[in-house]
């Protein structure tokens, strides 16, 4: 990783993209839009913001009432969630401001429901009938297995081309969806067993903080699960190549930060992974980027913050998707530069680029109600 972290590399990358004379002509920051932002963006109207019940980031296992008798196995679900929704998602990208893209706008038309809904259902399903999280049941769950616990359809009956009364069996649409899940699930099980886990993801996350968790810096904890999920799950190390530079986003990644740190931190120690707002944790912390999607860059152009030009439309679907949320995850820096610069907040509340961006994507979905994906 060249001596950096993940999430430096994360900045560096985006920043990179953006300062690239390549695609110069594609994207850029409207520093002059920032101001007005910061103006009518007071600590009040931010934390009203925050406090929203679809916030982009909630502890995924707030969101599964089932019981666990141990930690492990709740930590397994919780990530689980994350990793099914990320795997998912980042896998088919879809255009820009696509609800839940691609695979969402198929679930919701077949299945009644957006894509996090789904995984949700399916996860507390895998633990309900007794799939279970353990490496081995992720590695041999089977696409009928998956299709009877997520309730999802494989195959559809359809009217036979010339004879009457007669129907004959198809391929689903949502079968590349289910399959996408069989083979993530599989995938994640066999690596769980490689890497010495066989109890499963919730195994992983402890081994990845370590033994030393409550006594090492809230900093080393964080790092070192960053790398571990990066390194060792491969949903979660989204990277893509663009105008010869690997940009680095990790959505999915800095989201199980979030989300182990908001659900857990309280009740032990070694979950506290980001500052406490109140500053009166033990640090170094790290300090995570802005959390995109393809809503939060949408936001953007619209508030004028990023305007894009004609060369955009010279590159391929999923490269303008990873330059838009390059551009985001930059301009979100850049605004919290600019709101130390200028006292935003009276300097009695830190401005961070997560709540940036979780209040962006908020605007961009004002009607969406739920969990994000």
């Amino acid at each position: 990783m060249n001596g950096q972290t993940p999430i430096e590399l994360v900045r560096s990358s985006c920043n990179a993209l953006l300062a690239s004379d390549i695609i110069a002509d594609a994207v850029q920051i409207n520093e002059s839009a920032i101001t007005p932002i910061l103006n009518s963006l007071t600590p009040a109207v931010l934390a009203a913001s925050l406090a929203s019940t679809t916030s982009i980031a909630l502890p995924a296992t707030a969101q599964l009432p089932l019981r666990f008798d141990t930690r492990e196995q709740e930590l397994g679900a919780a990530v689980l969630c994350e990793l099914l929704a990320t795997a998912t998602a980042e896998r088919a990208p879809s255009a820009p401001g696509a609800e839940d893209g691609k695979w969402g706008r198929l679930l919701k038309e077949h299945a009644g429901r957006g894509l996090f809904d789904v995984v949700r259902y399916g996860v507390m399903a895998m633990w309900i009938s007794g799939v279970g999280f353990a490496a081995k049941s992720l590695k041999d769950i089977s696409l009928s297995e998956v299709s009877s616990t997520f309730d999802l359809p494989v195959t559809r009956e359809v009217p036979h081309p010339t004879l009457p009364a007669v129907t004959v069996s198809e391929p689903h649409p949502l079968r590349p969806f289910v399959t996408l899940i069989r083979d993530t699930l599989n995938e994640t099980g066999k690596t769980l067993e490689r890497i010495g886990c066989p109890h499963g993801l919730g195994e992983f996350i402890a081994r990845a903080l370590g033994s030393d968790a409550v006594s090492s810096s809230s900093k080393e904890r964080t790092n070192r699960l960053l790398n571990a999920l990066i390194s060792q799950l491969p949903a979660f190390n989204d990277t893509t190549k663009v105008a010869g530079i690997d940009v680095k986003i990790l959505r999915g990644a800095q989201k199980v930060v979030l989300n182990l740190h908001q659900g857990f931190s309280e009740s032990d120690a070694s979950f506290l992974l980001l500052e406490d707002p109140s500053g009166k944790k033990p640090g170094p912390f790290v300090t995570l980027t802005a959390i995109v999607d393809d809503t939060v860059p949408q936001v953007l152009l619209g508030l004028g913050v990023l305007a894009v030009g004609e060369g955009l439309s010279s590159y391929s679907e999923q490269e303008r998707l990873i330059i838009l949320r390059a551009a985001a995850v930059a301009a979100c820096e850049r605004i919290v530069q600019m709101g130390e610069e200028s006292g935003w907040g009276d300097g009695r509340v830190k401005l961070t680029e997560t709540d940036l961006s979780r209040h962006f994507w908020l605007l961009g979905r004002p009607k969406r109600q739920g969990p994000a994906k």
